[in-house]
């Protein structure tokens, strides 16, 4: 009866090893999509940043200007808000994956 119940401890614990990794790997690949995601939104954003001057600081004369009432772009609070999302979602499962990973005794 001993045995079998320390047979059954190593099971669970194999078992809970097992689901960690499963868990671990579809992170990865969630991360992996999450980071693609969210570097496309930057670029995205700073392309249109680019393109589109009338909303950065600038400078004349070595002397910093910022616009102080913008005027108001929909596409670019759009844009704005692309990139937070997805940086969120991307840093959530960064966490994520460094959880499963110090579960699992990875560095």
């Amino acid at each position: 009866m001993w045995l079998a119940n320390s047979t059954e401890t190593v099971s669970r614990e194999n078992l809970h090893a097992n689901s960690t990794a499963e868990r671990l790997v579809r992170t990865e690949l969630e991360y992996a999509t999450a980071e693609q995601q969210f570097n496309t939104a930057f670029q995205s954003l700073e392309r249109y940043r680019n393109s589109h001057r009338s909303h950065q600081p600038f400078t004349v004369g070595g002397r910093l200007f910022l616009p102080l009432n913008p005027p108001s772009d929909p596409e670019l609070a759009r844009l704005e808000r692309e990139k937070a999302r997805a940086q969120q979602r991307r840093n959530e499962l960064l966490a994520e994956r460094a959880s499963l990973r110090r579960d699992l005794g990875i560095r």
